[in-house]
């Protein structure tokens, strides 16, 4: 792979140029399936190609170093990688920071600034800082237009902009393209495009179902960090309209259990961790007050250790078991204390969803 993307860089432009392997629409590098969006045909070295380009040169460099190959083969490929990104970024961006379609056969640049090639340079840490922001309001502004196979890298890039309110709307949006949508056309199963019945599509593809990554880790919040899952991390999300996220995730360790709740008194988090494994637990400040934590710490530990504050939350590592995180009654520094639950406000007892209930995952916003 790594040795096909290097015969078509242009050396006059830095850029992978007219790759070839495909025909007619494919000419050059597919670009989504099966409708583009608008996206500008006429350019021979594409955005989303040089996007995917810089990825795979940059996974090719991981597996060299994983697989104990020379160093210098790894490095190669890794500077080959930032040079095509760089080439991405002084060739393909407009004076306002966005990202056109590519370049044409006499080098000209693409008029049209397509979702997915935006999407993509975010997604796939292309964007310069300074020009996320700009980006994701674009993005923001068109929608969904990319693909059920290619939209999860819309998301990724919405939660790397810190838009989880943008993420939670294109999940729930009922009336433009999207998963809602085909809810409340009737679907069962995600479809081979937003337009499957119109367009005599499958209507049971599912490779449309990636979204179901981003839906876990943005937000219910859970991210593998370790090999095989022996560390984690929890994040709920922040400012979008969500309240109420559960859910059991399967992983190579065990099944982890996440039940988080915010209202106007800060947010409550549960996890349940499995055996020899630890997890990083991320809880927004309430008021500037850590939670009260309890349950289970690391290393055989008898609660969370709190670790300090990162970003307005809290930061706890724990252990495998139970652990509860509430907002604080009063001021004061972080309260930690042992037990294996703790019951809410209004004294129940609340603990995560057991393993059999793996694909619960109800979401409730404010109303």
């Amino acid at each position: 792979m790594a040795d096909y993307i290097r015969r078509y860089i242009d050396p006059a432009t830095g850029l992978v140029t007219k790759l070839a392997g495909g025909s007619g629409a494919y000419q050059y590098g597919i670009i989504d399936w099966p409708n583009r969006y608008g996206y500008d045909t006429d350019t021979t070295a594409r955005t989303t190609v040089n996007i995917l380009a810089v990825d795979a040169l940059r996974r090719t460099a991981d597996q060299a170093t994983a697989l104990g190959r020379p160093k210098a083969e790894a490095d190669a490929l890794r500077a080959d990688a930032a040079k095509v990104a760089e080439a991405v970024n002084d060739r393909l961006r407009r004076p306002d920071g966005l990202y056109t379609d590519g370049l044409k056969a006499d080098g000209g640049q693409s008029a049209h600034a397509s979702q997915i090639a935006n999407a993509y340079a975010i997604a796939f840490g292309i964007a310069p800082e300074a020009s996320v922001d700009t980006i994701a309001g674009h993005l923001v502004s068109l929608k969904l237009q990319m693909g059920p196979m290619t939209a999860n890298w819309l998301l990724t890039a919405l939660h790397r902009a810190g838009r989880d309110d943008q993420v939670l709307a294109r999940f729930t949006d009922r009336t433009s393209l999207g998963w809602a949508n085909i809810l409340a056309r009737g679907g069962t199963f995600t479809w081979e495009s937003w337009e499957a019945p119109d367009d005599g599509q499958s209507l049971s593809h599912g490779w449309g179902a990636t979204a179901l990554v981003d839906l876990q880790q943005d937000l219910l919040g859970l991210n593998v960090t370790g090999t095989a899952a022996t560390t984690l991390r929890i994040r709920p999300p922040r400012d979008t309209e969500l309240t109420h996220a559960e859910g059991t995730v399967w992983t190579r360790a065990g099944t982890v259990g996440i039940r988080w709740n915010t209202t106007a008194h800060g947010t409550e988090v549960k996890v349940d961790i499995p055996v020899n494994t630890t997890a990083e637990v991320e809880v927004p400040l309430a008021g500037g007050q850590a939670p009260k934590a309890r349950g289970a710490g690391p290393d055989g530990a008898s609660a969370p250790r709190f670790e300090g504050v990162r970003n307005g939350r809290a930061i706890y590592t724990v252990g495998s078991g139970h652990s509860t995180f509430t907002p604080a009654v009063r001021r004061g520094l972080p309260q930690v204390s042992g037990g294996r639950t703790l019951g809410r406000r209004d004294g129940a007892n609340h603990p995560c969803p057991p393993p059999s209930h793996v694909s619960k995952f109800p979401l409730r916003q404010a109303t």
